[in-house]
């Protein structure tokens, strides 16, 4: 679904088409340079969507623990009374 949703936007293509040029160097094939730095952007969108997927799941595995989840929900409580006192002691 990302990658169609990067195919259909318009501004991606913008985006290639502004700034590809200013780095091609003169007299090199155009062709072969796009493609290069094309294949060059792919591999590092993949690098780093999979070190963010690393991370997430790394994430999402901390927070799954019940003694994370006991602590997250008492942080929230205390912030939820906290916004009730305010709203209770409000004067308008």
């Amino acid at each position: 679904m990302g990658v169609v949703t990067n195919l259909a936007n318009p501004k991606t293509g913008v985006f290639f088409i502004a700034f590809f040029p200013a780095f091609i160097p003169q007299g090199s094939s155009v062709e072969v340079t796009s493609l290069l730095f094309g294949g060059l952007f792919a591999v590092e969108a993949a690098a780093w969507f999979g070190v963010l997927l690393w991370g997430v799941s790394r994430l999402t595995a901390w927070l799954h623990q019940p003694a994370i989840q006991r602590r997250i929900e008492q942080v929230t409580g205390v912030v939820l009374i906290g916004f009730a006192i305010r709203l209770a002691t409000e004067h308008r």
